[in-house]
């Protein structure tokens, strides 16, 4: 019985807890303020891309504003630079480049002429893939690729892959 009654008395404490908790809503930063975004990255050897877009406020449901009309280039601590071409919708892009692994590159970009530079970072290589497995659960597809480097210069590395579907229909076609 007199665990019941503790057991009845913890469960009224924690309705009691739960019922005083007040979601917290953030003041809106609401100003126009247009801070320049870059999402961007080497892919390979030969191609990079850019996109740049504009900040917004938190308040607005409207897609970051993009940056069109941007000079972008790609520069080697060596010197030499690769131009980025304008593909519309604030992305630029080469598939012209010439980027060595080891190398440090730097974004160079011009808006309004305004010149922005990043900090020189080095071109990392990719190690070959361990392993490559996938997972289906429901309509979920979870792609897992496994790798390591050797050498410990790098522990993170963004992968991506494009999806190719194959139908195969029951029916002959004549």
């Amino acid at each position: 019985m007199k665990l019941r009654k503790k057991n009845i008395l913890h469960f009224i404490a924690l309705i009691i807890l739960a019922s005083c908790i007040d979601p917290y809503n953030p003041p809106i930063i609401d100003n126009e303020l247009q801070l320049v975004v870059v999402d961007g990255s080497i892919d390979g050897i030969s191609s990079a891309h850019v996109r740049l877009t504009y900040t917004r406020s938190l308040a607005s449901d409207a897609p970051a504003p993009v940056i069109t009309d941007a000079v972008v280039s790609i520069q080697a601590e060596l010197g030499n630079t690769t131009s980025l071409a304008s593909e519309g919708n604030g992305n630029y892009s080469t598939i012209a480049g010439s980027f060595v692994p080891g190398t440090r590159y730097r974004l160079n970009f011009q808006i309004n002429g305004k010149q922005y530079q990043s900090e020189f970072v080095p071109f990392k290589e990719t190690p070959p893939i361990d392993s490559l497995n996938f997972k289906t659960d429901a309509d979920e597809l979870t792609v897992r690729v496994f790798t390591h480097d050797d050498s410990r210069n790098s522990r993170f590395y963004k992968w991506g892959y494009n999806e190719t579907w194959e139908y195969q229909s029951p029916y002959v076609a004549s």
